[in-house]
């Protein structure tokens, strides 16, 4: 079935004239004819009775009708839903972003992009950097802040801020007045890391690799704040 038959159908039904309703068309008198037929022959049934030039509803097409109007204004309805949340200042936008995210940029971001934006409804969503890229292939956010560059050929990564990575230590460590700090002054310290599953700790995990040093762990966190 053809959208467009559906829309024939209702001008016809209401003209109850084939050469008037495809004058109103801008539509040859045998493309309506056609598309009337290859209609009723889908549905089984005739949707007219023909009397000379004037044709009108039989109780099948009368039914059709309601059914065709029920059609149409959910697909207008449709239509004026997708523009309104499509739309780039009175739309929806769906953000997802890492915990640690969370805890340092996402908020003075929201100020900012509320005060141009005042009418986009924004939904946050928080998990980490392998889910979201999941996330985002699947369409179920629109935008994700993460770490990760590995994106895919339907993504388009575009870089925010670079951000240094620190050594913290108790103010009263003996390292604790150092600028800088070699790795392998750290060899016998224990370290606070987050879990191996998170991408910031394999990132930590290759720069210690690459030095030949395997951290002594005490303690395995799901966010950086903890």
């Amino acid at each position: 079935m053809e959208w467009h038959h559906l829309e024939y159908f209702k001008y016809l039904a209401q003209i109850e004239n084939m050469s008037e309703c495809a004058r109103v068309l801008n539509i040859s008198q045998s493309t309506l004819s056609r598309a009337m037929k290859n209609l009723e022959a889908e549905l089984g049934v005739p949707l007219f009775n023909r009397i000379g030039r004037i044709i009108k509803l039989n109780k099948y097409g009368a039914e059709f009708l309601k059914t065709t109007n029920n059609i149409v204004e959910e697909m207008d309805i449709y239509k004026t839903n997708i523009i309104d949340t499509t739309n780039v200042y009175n739309g929806k936008l769906k953000i997802g972003f890492l915990h640690s995210v969370g805890v340092t940029y996402i908020s003075e971001f929201l100020k900012t992009f509320n005060l141009k934006y005042p009418n986009v409804e924004l939904k946050l969503v928080q998990n980490d950097a392998k889910n979201l890229i999941v996330m985002l292939d699947k369409g179920e956010v629109d935008i994700i802040i993460t770490t990760v560059e590995e994106m895919n050929k339907h993504t388009h990564f575009e870089p925010l801020i670079v951000e240094q990575l620190y050594v913290t230590v108790n103010e009263n460590h003996k390292l604790g007045e150092r600028n800088e700090i070699a790795i392998d002054e750290l060899i016998d310290e224990k370290f606070i890391l987050l879990k191996t599953n998170l991408l910031l700790r394999r990132q930590i995990d290759e720069i210690l690799k690459s030095y030949q040093f395997t951290p002594k762990i005490s303690f395995e966190g799901d966010e950086v704040i903890t």
